[in-house]
């Protein structure tokens, strides 16, 4: 099979922050359900992240990781941290949430950890070297 996409749906444990959070990354919130269960969607070009609230989640515990693969790490951090800076006044590099600068690790592929409010990563490497993935069309409701 061809041209499959896969979404990724992350817990979090107050989706209204986490939206703001990603919207300061540059995301667009794209759709949002208070009922039954508190879901949301954020899209970015064509990164697509699904969140979803979860009572009592610690994002402190969790081990959630999305990995997104990005020409231009550096690029894409710089846009992140001038958002970032421009929320909450200061980057922040502790604590959650939090945002690393790209940098080359031994027998690593180059690129930029993001970890956000819920406790979840998100890491930005290089796809230089990888295929392009197929242009898509827009998403399609299975409802």
């Amino acid at each position: 099979m061809a041209n499959e996409i896969t979404i990724p749906a992350l817990p979090c444990c107050d989706l209204d922050e986490t939206v703001s959070f990603y919207e300061a990354l540059g995301f667009s919130q794209t759709y949002r359900q208070r009922r039954p269960n508190h879901y949301a969607v954020v899209r970015r070009e064509d990164i697509e992240i699904h969140l979803f609230g979860v009572e009592g989640f610690e994002p402190e515990r969790s081990h959630g990781n999305v990995i997104v693969v990005v020409p231009d790490p550096d690029n894409l951090y710089l846009l992140f941290a001038n958002g970032l800076r421009a929320a909450y006044g200061k980057l922040p590099s502790t604590g959650i949430p939090r945002i690393l600068r790209p940098r080359k690790k031994s027998g690593t592929v180059r690129g930029s950890a993001s970890s956000i409010r819920v406790g979840t990563g998100c890491a930005c490497p290089s796809g230089a070297t990888r295929r392009k993935p197929a242009r898509r069309g827009p998403p399609v409701s299975l409802e």
